[in-house]
Parts: structure tokens; sequence; C-alpha cells
């Protein structure tokens, strides 16, 4: 496989930084079998040799993620407050702006029930997709949502969230020159991925 990054096709294979049970356990990996865990020796670009192509990838989520847990609520805990912290005021004025919101993989829709709740943003103006269903009913059910599985390609957002999102992505460059058509005029891109270089280091 080449690197979506730079095309480097050289790779450093990393499984021995993963849990490799947690595969084991969902029947995603036979014993012996590698996670695929890699880092591109051209620009540091990590991903796994194998991500599923989208469709595959919409059935897997569904199956895996059956119900919102509560350590799926500390996570996203944890994401609203890095969002809080890094957007700050700007979240009002891209309210105040009249500016719609979409975030891509919103599981449970946390973000979007705080943007709603916190920070007074009309439900009209907050979009969000997600192809887990049970965390797609949740967000409906529960916040009062608007969820659905793939970004509507006729609707412009003046801001798209991706947080932590891209690196499950088979093809992101592909994905995100999709997302920015659907950018506004001036509209932003809120992109959060994690880094492992203390773990390189």
């Amino acid at each position: 496989m080449s690197c979506p990054i730079c095309d480097g096709t050289e790779w450093i294979n990393m499984d021995h930084l993963r849990n490799v049970e947690y595969w084991r356990e969902l029947d995603l990996l036979k014993r012996g079998e590698k996670v695929g865990f890699q880092v591109c020796a051209k620009c540091a670009f990590i991903t796994y040799a194998n991500i599923l192509d989208p469709e595959a990838m919409k059935k897997n989520y569904s199956a895996q993620r059956k119900a919102v847990l509560s350590l799926n609520h500390v996570t996203c805990n944890r994401k609203n407050l890095m969002v809080r912290s890094f957007l700050g005021d700007r979240l009002n004025a891209w309210r105040d702006a009249g500016r719609t919101f979409l975030d891509v993989g919103c599981a449970q829709g946390s973000l979007l029930n705080m943007l709603a709740e916190d920070f007074r943003w009309d439900k009209k103006n907050i979009l969000g997709t997600e192809w887990a269903e049970s965390y797609a009913k949740f967000g409906k059910e529960i916040y009062g949502l608007d969820i659905i599985s793939d970004p509507p390609p006729d609707r412009k957002f003046g801001v798209i969230s991706l947080f932590r999102v891209l690196e499950h992505m088979k093809e992101p460059q592909k994905e995100l020159e999709k997302l920015s058509a659907m950018l506004e005029p001036g509209g932003y891109f809120f992109i959060s991925i994690p880094t492992w270089l203390d773990i390189l280091e």
C-alpha cells in the first residue's frame, strides 16, 4: 500500500503498541495474524495496513458498537473539553453569525448536544454523521439531534468537524476533498487526530 500522504511504500510495523486481544475479541483477527499498525518510514504517517472500504466499515461499526456505554460518554466528555478549550469564543461567534456545523463521525452526538445545550446553537443548524446505527439512534432519541449516515453533498456548512475520524478513513485526502466542497465560502475545518509522537520517541 502507498502512503496516502506522501506516496511512500516503506512501512514499519508497530503491532507491539496495540492491544491485539481487542481485535481477537471482536473476531476481526485470528491468532498469529498481524494487526497491521504501521508508520510510514518517509513521512511518519501512522495507519493500518488494511483499512476497510466505507461500505464494509459501516457494517463493521454497527456490528461492533451495539450500545452506547459509559466509556463512550467519558471519551466524548474529554472530546467536548478539548473542543471547548481549543475553540473557545469562536463557537459563540460562529453561532451568532448563523453558521451551520457538521460533525463527521459524531458517535452519539455529544459534541452537537454540547453546542445546543451549552452554547445555545439552534438544532436546525447542527448535523451529525455516524455509521454505528445504535450511536446515531441514541443521539436522535436522547438528545433530539439530526444524525444521518453520510454527509449530504448538496448542503454547505460553515464549520465541518472531524474529531478523531480522519485516521479511520481509507483515503483521507479524497474524503477531505469531498468535504471541502461542502464548506461555505470562508468556512472552517476543525480536525483532530491522535498523535503517537511520545510513543515513537
